[in-house]
Parts: C-alpha cells; structure tokens; sequence
C-alpha cells in the first residue's frame, strides 16, 4: 500500500500553565486507520489510485468465518430438531392413543360396576 503524508501543524511549546507544572500531560495519539469523511478530489484520486494499483499485488483477503460452511451447518443442525421434533410429537400421540384406550376401559368398567351396583339395590 502507498504511504500517506499528512502535514499538520503542532505547537511545539505549549504554554499552558498546567502542562508546564506537571498537573496536566500532553497526549500523543498514534491511528492504525483514518476515515475521511469529505476529502478534497485531489486526494480522493489519489487514495482511490493507490489502492487500485495494489489491489493484484495484495493477497486475497480471507475471512475467519467461512459463512457458507457455517450457514450449511446451521441449516443442518435446524433439519435435525426438525426431525427431533417430530418423532416426539408421534411418540406422544402414540402415548396419547394408548392412554385414550385405557380411560375407555376403565370408563367401561365403571359403568358396568354401576350399573351392577345400582341393579343390586332393592
């Protein structure tokens, strides 16, 4: 990548009071990056171009995040709670049939008992 030259101004002397007794300290700011909201057309031509030029001599930017092997993966892990899913809601329906079954009987059973006891009854 080119190298990027900024001139800025600084005051090398500062006089404020308070740095000069201590109670206040300079602060030096070191950017890995800038981000120019406006920049004049001489220089926007000049950024644009010197990326462009070094864009085939740059390698190929790689990703952690595979995304298509992850969203494979999570398309496959939401086809297996499906299948989950569903062989449980058979499970319990099967569940609920036998229990059906069995309150029928009992139910049966009752009402002969009642019937048996209330045709006993003088």
């Amino acid at each position: 990548m080119k190298p990027l030259t900024i001139n800025h101004l600084i005051k090398l002397f500062h006089f404020d009071h308070e740095i000069m007794m201590g109670q206040k300290s300079l602060v030096r700011e070191i950017y890995d990056e800038m981000v120019f909201v406006d920049p004049s057309p001489e220089m926007y031509h000049g950024l644009m171009k010197s990326t462009t030029s070094n864009r085939s001599k740059l390698p190929p930017v790689h990703h952690e995040t595979d995304f298509t092997e992850s969203n494979q993966q999570a398309l496959e892990h939401i086809e297996d709670l499906n299948k989950k899913v569903v062989e449980s809601i058979s499970a319990y329906r099967q569940q609920l049939i036998l229990k059906k079954d069995i309150v029928e009987e009992v139910k049966a059973i009752a009402d002969k008992v009642e019937a048996s006891v209330i045709g006993s009854i003088p």
